[in-house]
């Protein structure tokens, strides 16, 4: 929990380490219950208890999880998914990266340009009571699609092994000169 003590900015640090010791205290269900008020209040005053609360339902779900054949099975299914789906976007990055520079070479506006892609896995499922459509999501940049989404987010492995759909997200970035080089230019 140590890397969310910069969100807790407006408590000190007793405040901190007693809020801490709180949120370990709570079952899977009230961290569940909480994490669905903090998403209906909407408000940033509570992102430090949000983190906190997403790092322990990780931590709680992680230390029950098994290691069924089943389970084994969906992971690899999963990885295998994203690594299919990460070469479709790197081809179809190419070829965006391509026009990006042909349009670059016909306007000398833009100095240099930059393509961002990332895979999103989703758990997407119906609420009966809501009557509506939930999406989980987290981009994963990077090459290491597995290790990204279960190192660098608040993803448990039971979350993991519910991943039923990817999107892409690819996004170019031109640039334009500093008006100070351009003047230096002069």
């Amino acid at each position: 929990m140590d890397r969310y003590w910069s969100v807790f900015n407006r408590l000190d640090y007793e405040q901190k380490d007693a809020r801490e010791a709180e949120v370990k205290s709570f079952s899977i269900e009230q961290i569940n219950d909480r994490l669905c008020e903090i998403q209906k209040l909407g408000k940033e005053e509570y992102d430090g208890e949000l983190y906190l609360l997403l790092e322990e339902r990780k931590r709680n779900l992680d230390a029950a999880f098994e290691w069924t054949d089943e389970n084994i099975a969906k992971f690899v299914k999963i990885n295998q998914q994203m690594i299919d789906y990460r070469q479709k976007m790197l081809a179809k990055v190419k070829i965006i990266a391509k026009e990006a520079e042909e349009r670059m070479s016909k306007d000398s506006f833009f100095e240099d340009m930059e393509v961002h892609a990332r895979v999103i896995p989703q758990i997407a499922y119906w609420s009966e009571e809501d009557k509506v459509m939930y999406v989980v999501e987290d981009g994963v940049y990077g090459i290491f699609g597995m290790h990204e989404l279960y190192d660098h987010t608040e993803w448990s492995l039971q979350d993991i092994i519910q991943i039923n759909d990817f999107w892409c997200d690819i996004r170019v970035e031109y640039y334009y000169p500093k008006l100070e080089d351009e003047a230096a230019a002069k």
